[in-house]
This record gives C-alpha cells, structure tokens and sequence, in this order.
C-alpha cells in the first residue's frame, strides 16, 4: 500500500520520512454526513521510518514511499499470521492438555491462547531484529509529490454559499 510522507532529514542516500496517519473517517465516502465526526478523536501519533531516497528527495518534500515488489506481502503474513498461529496452536494445545493440568478446559485454552501469543510476539520481536538490516525489506520512495488539498466542496463549509 503507498503511504505518503514529508522527509524531516536526509542522509547518504536514505531519508527520514514523518508520517501522520489519517484517522478512519478519513478515508469514509460519508465523513461529511455521519455523525461520529461530532466524536473527539484522539490526535493520531506521527511515525518515523528509513526509507531509500534514490530519487534524492530533499527537507520538506512530500514522497510516496512503500516496499518494492512482494516484501509488502510478507511483512503482513509475518505480522498478522504469527500471532494468529500463535493463538491457534496455544488453543489446541490448551485443549489438548487440560485433563493432565487438573484446570476446566476453558480456563486451559485460555492460557493456551495466552502463552501462544505471548510466544508469536517473542518470535516476531526476533524476526524484527534480523530482518531490520535486510535491505528488501526497506521501504522506497516511489516519486516526489505535492501534497493535495481536498477538493471535495462538503469538506470545506467556508465554500458553501
């Protein structure tokens, strides 16, 4: 998926890119008409990621940046299909063992769970540390862009008249 960024720092051909992310709604066809825009919500978090400037991008340009190729696919199955597993294999064995544990077998799959998450997170905290200096895996910016103001005249009540 292309994100978009501002670079705040440029360095030997990698450069800092500061991301804020949109909240839900605003990526909803409805935002103008719903009512949970009367909801406060919470001020998203910047991010801050390296990513390869081979257009060599400078200070305060916008850049659309993702990972090349099928990288993008393989970060999500590692991030959202090891826990998953995680939480699966903990349940079966949970499920397996309760008998042998003296525990109800509820109370046993949920520690299952538990200890299968808790597991996948370890995994994946180690995966991150090896895969951080894998250059495949660094996201790339694709072009510099112009940031574009919405046009659309019910986002914007000062053109309504």
């Amino acid at each position: 998926m292309v994100r978009v960024g501002i670079v705040i720092e440029t360095n030997e051909g990698r450069a800092q890119v500061s991301e804020t992310p949109q909240s839900t709604c605003g990526n909803c066809a409805e935002r103008g008409s719903c009512g949970m825009v009367l909801t406060p919500m919470p001020v998203p978090r910047e991010y801050l990621l390296t990513v390869d400037n081979q257009f060599g991008a400078q200070v305060g340009d916008w850049v659309e940046y993702d990972l090349t190729g099928p990288q993008e696919l393989k970060a999500s199955a590692l991030v959202w299909g090891l826990p998953l597993i995680g939480l699966l294999l903990g349940a079966i064995t949970g499920a397996a063992v309760y008998p042998a544990l003296g525990l109800g077998k509820n109370l046993a799959v949920l520690l299952g769970c538990t200890a299968g998450l808790v597991l996948a997170w370890s995994v994946m905290r180690l995966a991150d540390r090896q895969l951080q200096a894998k250059p495949q895996l660094t996201p790339s910016i694709l072009r510099v862009v112009t940031p574009q103001v919405c046009a659309r005249p019910e986002a914007n009540p000062s053109q309504q008249e």
